[in-house]
């Protein structure tokens, strides 16, 4: 991996002063200055490394609005576009707010608008702590208001979010001066016990490769895919773990569904009720397989 120059100016934290650190996939990397199009002016406060790790589990929308104020918006931008990132602060642990956590464009897409009404609702009434007049903004205050206008389709069509190895952001460990990551207060919260069936049977026939239905994903619990012209011919996606901490996450554009985030997976279709052609299945699963880069991580 080609590294940035030596001399280069990493952005940093606007109150701790350290270094931002951009979790990805199994590694850290730091943030070239130059790529920061927005500055936080402060980081989300949450309860501790519990609270946190529930956070950063869920990809629920409207679990992530109170994450979403503009003060604590961070925008990045790469060869790709630009991409929302956020931090968190917790009591007794310095270094948390060094950790840029991505916000995925279901969220922002979802969120960012009911910030942006609150906000104008706040200066129309002329009351609450975005109530000043826009007109009063400094170019800083601007710019960190407009991070609300984000879009996916517009700002980052291509990917997930920003790739660090594809825009040649030095990796943590090749630094030259820290040769180990950096450690999150994040504690995740517990795995939900599945109750054993008829999958866990299908399971052992495969390796050992646990076989997940949608409904045990994140965001995932009412989706169905119909083949077009055939109503009621259902598929149901099956997901192979290969990676039990990058899971794949669909987001709904009207009436498809978007695999946004998919890496180290086996994915496959399966027909509910009548059986429908191998084709419609095969297409599917080739559009699916498409996203394979578009890795979305908090892991670390």
């Amino acid at each position: 991996m080609a590294l940035v120059p030596a001399n280069t100016t990493w952005a940093v934290h606007p109150k701790t002063k350290q270094r931002f650190v951009l979790p990805f996939g199994k590694s850290q990397f730091f943030v070239p200055e130059a790529a920061v199009v927005s500055f936080p002016k402060r980081s989300n406060r949450v309860a501790d490394g519990h609270a946190l790790g529930v956070a950063l589990a869920t990809k629920a929308p409207e679990k992530w609005l109170p994450y979403c104020d503009p003060d604590c918006l961070l925008q990045l931008k790469g060869v790709e576009g630009t991409s929302v990132y956020t931090t968190f602060e917790t009591p007794g642990h310095y270094d948390e707010p060094m950790f840029l956590r991505h916000i995925g464009s279901a969220i922002a897409e979802k969120c960012f608008p009911q910030v942006d009404a609150s906000i104008q609702k706040q200066i129309q009434e002329n009351e609450g702590p975005h109530r000043a007049d826009p007109s009063t903004y400094n170019e800083r205050q601007a710019i960190r208001y407009s991070v609300l206008s984000w879009t996916k389709s517009i700002d980052c069509p291509s990917r997930a979010q920003l790739h660090p190895e594809l825009n040649q952001w030095s990796a943590v460990s090749r630094d030259g001066s820290d040769q180990q990551h950096y450690k999150s207060c994040k504690i995740d919260p517990p795995s939900k016990a599945r109750p054993k069936g008829p999958a866990d049977k299908r399971a052992a026939g495969c390796g050992g490769k646990r076989k997940v239905g949608l409904e045990e994903l994140p965001m995932l619990e009412d989706v169905t895919i119909c083949e077009e012209g055939h109503p009621y011919r259902k598929w149901s996606l099956t997901v192979s773990f290969e990676d039990v901490d990058n899971p794949p996450v669909l987001t709904k554009r009207g009436n498809f569904w978007i695999l946004d985030q998919y890496s180290c997976h086996l994915m496959s279709l399966t027909t509910r009720g009548a059986a429908a052609g191998a084709p419609a299945a095969a297409a599917a699963a080739s559009g699916a397989a498409a996203g394979d880069d578009n890795c979305d991580d908090n892991d670390i």
